[in-house]
């Protein structure tokens, strides 16, 4: 799949909540909930496409991170 356009977002705030995804994942490691690699499922509540954007991108950035949208 690829996703190239959030309709009514601006990249400054996708970028910030791509960070925020992959600080949690890298917290979880860090805290030894996850090990490093083992993946994470994300569940984004539907009508929130930026934040299942940023998860999206989260996931090709840390490889290991599953994204639903419900």
């Amino acid at each position: 799949m690829l996703y190239r356009v959030a309709n009514s977002i601006n990249w400054a705030r996708l970028v910030g909540q791509i960070v925020y995804h992959v600080s949690g994942y890298l917290d979880m490691v860090k805290r030894g909930a996850l090990t490093a690699g083992q993946p994470l499922n994300v569940c984004i509540p539907s009508g929130n496409f930026g934040n299942f954007m940023a998860a999206y991108y989260a996931k090709v950035l840390v490889w290991c991170y599953n994204v639903y949208f419900k």
